[in-house]
Order: structure tokens, then C-alpha cells, then sequence
């Protein structure tokens, strides 16, 4: 994994050293014990349904204590320029394989869209959302309590919707937005989406808002931020549990012990490369995982994604950002205007709206503030393409346009597209040739078996009338041999008799 040294931050809206000052603590309504509290309330049949849609993993979760202490310094080393922390004498962002490994979500599939425009649907209306898109979380615990131990449709929906609000996209309002309800109209389609690269989404959303606007609430997924820093960073990093459970790894930490804040800035300060795990390698085992093994297929370029499951590389410029949280940092922060601005204000503000090179390849793990390149760099990972020349040539375009950046990217883009086009229409090619070949191998010898099976099904009956008749000769003729038997013993008997009378009548009289 390469690493940068550090570089000047951007000026941000707010000076870093004001940010990190001002900043101690926050508050924030993402509620692991109230997730895991439910969960033990599920029966199994509950459970079994919820596994189906792809989310059985997070009912794994133990009771993790969330040590602010420890993700506000892990926080304060954010560097939005370029969209990772600074550790050591280096910069980590974080990636799909990290949330594949802690959380055991699917990162590979469609994206999760909320469009600002989409219609109010029924599902909405069922679930009583506001004008505003938003449902309270405490109706839909209210909702869970009366279903009890239902098991069908509005239960799943309920559910996730609930998991969404609490743990995997909780808000500073205690709210969950109504438009993921579009997501779960059908449930055996929930597990074909890419749920982790959402919550990734979610993420950098909240750490660029605290960065730039030193605001007291946070948002997203915090235990998956504090599991991520055990398996990243030597600090405070609490002992492995004994078991087998290995997947997700969430599970396999035991709870953290407290530490004062200064503690924690002492020991971030001394941090040494050595104590940084600069990139996650999955397991044999976890290799075994689909959530894994789809992630590694596409890094190394055994396959090409097709366009509506880009769930991390927007190929549009209109593409938004995959969660769209512009309501609630609203809400909080007047500052936050500029993430609803539009992707062509400028090239940087384009790529922090689009983290393609966080989410696309671990090439790209540490980030350059030059756009273009790593643009470029996210577009050779996804085509499986690493040779130094066709890199070089790529920077040289970027060099020679950049007067239209957009334009650039755009062309780029097209050519991503012409590849997977061509690559999938040469796959095409090979099974269309692998299936004649199996027509003209296969299909006459299991022609020829069914023949000859069905020629014993028809003997069959033929048989079995056989048997049956041949039993009952064979029972008559065991009770002739009886009957002769009966009759050859009597015939003996008489024999015996007059032999004997005959004896007697020869004997000389005295």
C-alpha cells in the first residue's frame, strides 16, 4: 500500500487547530445497545427472515461501548483534501474491504440513491413519514412491539428500517428519512444492494461536516469507525475474544477500557509506523465470504461492473453523493451549503462529492489533491489495468486537459465503459461456444441414458406381473406337494396294515 507524507491542509471553513479545540466531545443518537436489545427480542423465524435480506450479519453485534474519547482524536485527524486520517508519517482512508471485513455488508450491488425528486410512495404513507421524509424512531418501536413475534413482509420492512435509523444512518434529529423505504418495496432484491458502500457514504459525509463546521453532533455508523481504529491502530486496542466466531470482524473484540482524552492525544501524537496497520488483507476464511470474495473479483479485474451497480463511481456528473444527507446538515450547520452545490463548481469540491478513489481500489488508499490523477488511477483499478506505461500515458492526458477536467473525467469515464462493454460481449463469446460444445458432448449421452431408463420403466410393470404370477405357482405347487405328502404318508399307513392283518392269518392256529 503506498503512502504520502504529510502535506499543508486546506483552509477549511473553520482553522483545524480552532476545529479541534472547539470540538471535545459531541453528541450523537447512533444507539448500539438499543439495536442489540431488540435483536434479543426476535424469535427465530424473525431472524431467518431478516438473513434472507442480506443484514444477518449486524444481529451478531456484541454490546460495544462507544469510546468518544477515542473517536474524537481518531477524528481530529481528518484531512478532508485528501479524504483520509493522517497517522504516523502517513494518510489512511478508509475502504470497501474494511467495511466487507468489520461489518459483513454487502459493498458490491446498486447503489443507494435517495433521490430529492422521487415521489411519495405508499410504503411512505403506510409508515406515517412527514412532508419532510422523515420517520421517528420511536414509531417505529412502537410499531416493532405491537408486530411481536409477526413474522411476514411489514415486520422485515420495520426492521431494517428501524436498523437503518439507529445504527447504520442515525441523524442528529432521531429521525430516519422515509426514502429507503423505495429500497425495501422488494425485499428478496434488499440483498442485491450495496449497503456498505452506503454506510461508508454516510461517514465521510459526517466527518467532512465536523471537520469543516466543529459541529457538537455526530452522525453514521461510530461502532463501525471504533472497530476500524482496533484493527488499524495500536492504541487503546482491547484484547481478541476467544472464539471462533472470526466474521464479521466487529465480533471478535472484547469491550475497550476508558482512557482520558489526553491520554489519547499522547499516545496519537507518539504514534509510529510500525503501530499502523496500513491495509486490511482478508483471511483464507473470509476469502470464503461472497460479501469478500465479490470485493476481491473486482479488484482484481475478474469482472466489470456493469453501470446501474457503479455503487461507488458515478458515472454522471448529476450523480450525487450515495446517501443524500443535505436535510440534516442543513439543519445543524449553515455552512454546509457548499455539499449541495453542483460537482462542476470545481475539480476539487467534484472529487470530495464523488470519493471514488476512497471506495474504488486500494491503489488509492492515499490520496493526492490533483483530481485528475486520481481519477485516473481509480479508472485503471476498476479495468484491471496496472501496466506503468498505459499509467503514464493516462497522466499525460490528464496533463494536456487540464483546462476541462469535467471533460476529461467524462472521456475517461466512456472509455471504463467501452471496456466493460467489450470485455462483457468477449465473455459472452466464450459461454456461447462453452454451451455448444456441452449441446453436442452432453446432451446425446443423457438422450441415450433416458432412453434406456425409460425402457426399464416400462419393463417394470412387465416384471412385477411376472413375480406375482410366478409366486402363485409356486404357492400352488407347495400345497400339492403337501396334499401329495398327506397322501403318500396315509397310502403307508394302510400298507402297514394289511400287512400286519396278513401276519396274523398265516400264524398256525394252536
Amino acid at each position: 500500500m503506498r503512502r504520502t507524507t504529510r502535506r499543508s491542509i486546506a483552509v477549511a471553513p473553520l482553522a483545524e487547530e480552532d476545529v479541534r479545540s472547539s470540538v471535545t466531545s459531541f453528541s450523537t443518537k447512533f444507539s448500539l445497545p438499543t439495536f442489540v436489545k431488540r435483536v434479543g427480542k426476535l424469535t427465530d423465524d424473525q431472524i431467518s427472515l431478516i438473513k434472507k435480506t442480506g443484514f444477518g450479519n449486524l444481529l451478531l453485534l456484541p454490546n460495544h461501548i462507544v469510546s468518544k474519547t477515542l473517536l474524537v482524536e481518531l477524528m481530529d485527524r481528518w484531512d478532508q483534501e485528501k479524504l483520509g486520517f493522517e497517522l504516523g508519517s502517513g494518510t489512511m482512508s478508509i475502504t470497501l474491504m474494511d467495511v466487507a471485513l468489520i461489518l459483513g455488508l454487502p459493498v458490491v450491488g446498486d447503489p443507494v440513491i435517495l433521490k430529492d425528486d422521487e415521489p411519495f410512495s405508499e410504503l411512505e404513507m403506510e409508515f406515517a413519514a412527514s412532508s419532510k421524509r422523515k420517520i421517528s424512531i420511536s414509531s417505529l418501536e412502537s410499531r416493532l412491539d405491537s408486530l411481536d413475534k409477526t413474522c411476514n413482509e411489514d415486520f422485515v420492512r420495520t426492521f431494517l428500517l428501524y436498523t437503518m435509523g439507529v445504527l447504520l444512518f442515525p441523524n442528529s434529529s432521531g429521525n430516519v428519512d422515509s426514502r429507503y423505504l423505495s429500497f425495501l418495496q422488494e425485499l428478496d432484491d434488499v440483498c442485491d444492494i450495496a449497503w456498505g458502500a452506503a454506510v461508508l457514504e454516510d461517514i465521510l459525509v459526517w466527518l467532512k461536516k465536523r471537520k469543516e463546521t466543529g459541529t457538537q453532533s455526530m452522525g453514521g455508523c461510530l461502532i463501525f469507525l471504533q472497530v476500524w481504529s482496533y484493527e488499524h491502530i495500536d492504541i487503546a486496542r482491547p484484547n481478541l475474544l476467544d472464539t471462533e466466531m472470526t466474521f464479521p470482524r466487529v465480533c471478535r473484540w472484547q469491550i475497550s477500557k476508558s482512557h482520558q482524552k489526553q491520554w489519547f492525544a499522547n499516545k496519537f501524537t507518539e504514534l509510529e509506523d510500525h503501530q499502523v496497520v496500513w491495509e486490511l488483507e482478508p483471511t483464507p476464511e473470509e476469502q470464503t465470504q461472497i460479501i469478500v470474495r465479490d470485493l476481491l473479483r473486482i479488484q482484481n479485474g475478474d469482472y466489470e461492473l456493469l453501470p446501474e451497480q457503479q455503487s461507488y463511481v458515478p458515472n454522471t456528473p448529476e450523480a450525487e453523493v450515495l446517501i443524500d444527507s443535505r436535510e440534516e446538515l442543513e439543519m445543524e450547520s449553515p455552512n454546509m451549503e457548499e455539499l449541495q452545490a453542483s460537482t462542476s463548481s470545481s475539480e476539487s469540491d467534484d472529487h470530495q462529492k464523488h470519493p471514488t478513489l476512497i471506495l474504488a481500489s486500494d491503489e488509492s488508499h492515499m490520496k493526492s489533491p490533483n483530481a485528475d490523477k486520481n481519477v485516473a488511477a481509480a479508472i485503471e483499478n476498476l479495468s484491471g489495468t496496472t501496466m506503468a506505461s498505459e499509467r503514464d500515458e493516462q497522466q499525460s492526458v490528464d496533463m494536456g486537459n487540464q483546462e476541462d477536467p469535467g471533460s476529461n473525467s467524462k472521456l475517461m469515464q466512456e472509455e471504463v465503459w467501452r471496456r466493460s462493454s467489450r470485455s462483457l460481449r468477449e465473455e459472452n463469446t466464450k459461454l456461447k461456444e462453452e454451451i455448444a460444445a456441452l449441446r453436442e458432448t452432453v446432451i446425446p449421452v443423457l438422450q441415450e441414458e433416458n432412453a434406456t431408463l425409460r425402457e426399464r420403466v416400462t419393463v417394470i410393470p412387465v416384471l412385477e406381473e411376472e413375480i406375482a404370477r410366478l409366486k402363485d405357482q409356486v404357492e400352488s405347487l407347495i400345497r400339492e406337494d403337501q396334499m401329495h405328502r398327506f397322501l403318500a404318508e396315509e397310502f403307508d399307513y394302510r400298507m402297514s396294515a394289511i400287512l400286519l392283518e396278513d401276519d396274523e392269518e398265516d400264524k398256525p392256529q394252536i
